[in-house]
């Protein structure tokens, strides 16, 4: 069974309950906006903001954020409640 009909099965009930999640997060070569001569340092700065960790949070939070929030855009809301409660115990 292919994948997206797995998963489209288990938003639809059919498969039980949805208990727990994994994200992972694939990605390519970083991108970079050259300098241009009419930028200020900030302008420069808020246009390649991935690489100043006061900007961006650094790489790891960025991800852990792009994670949730594909996950709470994909995953029922009991499922995630059941998550944060499950965690807020341990």
């Amino acid at each position: 069974m292919p994948k997206r009909e797995t998963f489209n099965r288990v938003l639809d009930g059919q498969i039980g309950e949805i208990l727990t999640a994994e994200a992972t997060y694939n990605t390519g070569e970083l991108w970079h906006k050259d300098r241009q001569s009419d930028w200020t340092d900030m302008q420069y700065k808020v246009r390649n903001w991935l690489y100043y960790n006061w900007l961006s949070g650094d790489h790891i939070i960025e991800q852990a954020i792009l994670s949730r929030v594909a996950q709470e855009e994909t995953i029922p809301k009991p499922a995630v409640q059941h998550h944060r409660n499950e965690s807020a115990v341990n």
